[in-house]
Order: structure tokens, then sequence, then C-alpha cells
């Protein structure tokens, strides 16, 4: 079986002190360091949103890269980000795999993430693409 791979940019990064899913990702995954892409990083509220780059934009998004050993565990995943493959049209993100850059050795893997649907006119850019950073400022 092909290993899974998830990248997370908010509110389930190991050292966010709210997240509320520490417990199952130290169950069912095994974090393998930070990482980055090519993407642009938005606060909503109450948890962040990553949205792709323009065309000639060149933003990155931090955050962490998690091997999955329980690929059902995306199923609870899915349902937390309000992802409902069966009907997008309710979705708040979309899952997809994108090309993320481990910071330790720069070694390139495919990587589930979730994508923000639709931006808020309220969304707040962050341009340093650190959540963490970000909520500490």
């Amino acid at each position: 079986m092909e290993k899974e791979y998830l990248f997370v940019y908010g509110t389930l990064l190991s050292s966010y002190a709210k997240n509320p899913f520490k417990k199952q990702f130290s169950e069912n995954s095994k974090l393998l360091g930070n990482a980055k892409f090519s993407a642009k990083l938005y606060d909503l509220g109450e948890y962040p949103g990553i949205i792709e780059n323009q065309k000639g934009e060149h933003y990155v998004v931090y955050g962490e890269v998690y091997e999955l050993l329980n690929s059902n565990f995306l199923f609870d995943l899915d349902e937390y980000e309000n992802y409902f493959p069966e009907n997008l049209f309710q979705s708040e993100y979309i899952r997809q795999k994108v090309r993320v850059s481990l910071n330790n050795d720069d070694s390139v893997l495919e990587s589930w993430t979730y994508w923000y649907k639709e931006l808020p006119l309220k969304a707040v850019f962050i341009e340093s693409g650190d959540y963490l950073s970000f909520l500490v400022d």
C-alpha cells in the first residue's frame, strides 16, 4: 500500500494549544517535520484557510507533514474540515494532493491538504505564511 501524507497549516499543527485532534494524530499518524508549499494563507477568524497563488505570485505556506498510519483517519479530518466529497456545494474546504517540501532535507512529497473553497470578504491575508506566528503578533 502506498504511503499517504497530510500537510497541516493551522489548528491541526502539533504546537497549536487548542488542537482538537492531538490524541488522534498521535494514534493515527507520524509527524515527519516542518514543511512548506506554494499557496496563500488567510485568517478567517477562528481558523485559517489557504488558496492558490495567482499568476505571478510566489507566496509560501508553512506547516507540518504527517505520514498517515491509518488512511481512515482522513475521513475524521474531512468531517472536522467540513469537506464532503459527495456534496462539494456544502463543503467549506476541498481536500487535494499538493507537492510539499520538507524543511529538514528539501525532499518533496505528494501530500493531502485542505484548500479553502471561497474566501470571505473579511479574510485577512497572512503574508508570512505562518499561522502560529500570526496569532502571536
